[in-house]
């Protein structure tokens, strides 16, 4: 039986928001891909066929910081809908490309890329705040995804 010699670790990542200075974050969950099974008729039963596909959301979970990126999203999020002036630019001026890298152990050599296309942050999460808590305050940022661009 196979075993894996080195296994990828999940902490070894890094994002780049084309537009954007890269930022840290703590969590990143990546679309899921879904194609839809379309039923058709063939005779007295019905098969299947690959139909559309939908990508997930890709959701970015980032330590709280008092810090230009997160001024940079805000902004962002009402550049798409604002809600103080009633509406929100074009597509192609909100849209933006993402790249995800996935690391190797020594944190510089990159194993996978995922590039994502049409990215547009749809909801920023709101943090739980506890007096009786040491947790760090996490904010999550999800980002609706047009293409996964397969390079």
């Amino acid at each position: 039986m196979p075993q894996v010699a080195n296994p990828h670790k999940k902490f070894q990542f890094s994002i780049f928001i084309f537009g954007m200075n890269p930022f840290l974050a703590q969590k990143v969950t990546l679309p899921d891909r879904e194609v839809a099974a379309t039923p058709h008729g063939e005779g007295n039963h019905t098969i299947k066929t690959g139909g559309m596909i939908e990508l997930g959301n890709l959701i970015v979970e980032k330590l709280m910081t008092a810090s230009i990126p997160d001024k940079l999203l805000m902004g962002w999020i009402q550049v798409v809908q604002n809600e103080f002036t009633g509406g929100g630019a074009p597509p192609d001026i909100y849209k933006k490309a993402i790249q995800i890298q996935h690391l190797s152990n020594n944190g510089s050599t990159v194993l996978q890329t995922y590039n994502y296309l049409g990215v547009w942050p749809t909801k920023i999460n709101g943090i739980e705040l506890d007096r009786v808590s040491s947790d760090n305050t996490i904010q999550s940022i999800e980002f609706s995804v047009d293409k996964e661009a397969v390079v």
